[in-house]
């Protein structure tokens, strides 16, 4: 994957972006912004193994490889709650997943979430 990674989710919903969290020096940057409508979203992230193996994360609970998405325990990093706000972060201690969410939302609310991290190829 290149960098840096955008996502973007139009509408209430959320998007999991997962970080390379064997590199050593583990460092990634990442910035939350919205647009068009009022809304709020939020930036967080896990330490749980996140299975995608079923079909992009149906997950395998119970069979011990994993959990799903929602079933993970997701840590606030950071929140912006007006469209003309945008926030960054730098965070040193790896982790498996981010997640954005945006919510309180209209049709026409856009989040963008971008990430950087260190030490990946061009």
């Amino acid at each position: 994957m290149g960098m840096p990674a955008v996502m973007t989710q139009t509408g209430t919903g959320s998007v999991v972006w997962f970080a390379d969290w064997t590199i050593s020096h583990f460092q990634v940057g990442c910035s939350l912004q919205m647009s068009g409508a009022a809304g709020s979203c939020q930036l967080d992230a896990t330490f749980d193994r996140i299975d995608i193996s079923g079909g992009g994360g149906t997950g395998a609970v119970g069979i011990g490889i994993g959990t799903t998405a929602a079933n993970a325990v997701w840590i606030p990093v950071i929140a912006i709650t007006s469209s003309t706000t945008a926030t960054t972060v730098n965070y040193t201690t790896p982790v498996v997943a981010f997640r954005a969410t945006l919510t309180a939302a209209v049709a026409t609310s856009i989040m963008t979430v971008n990430f950087v991290q260190a030490g990946w190829p061009s």
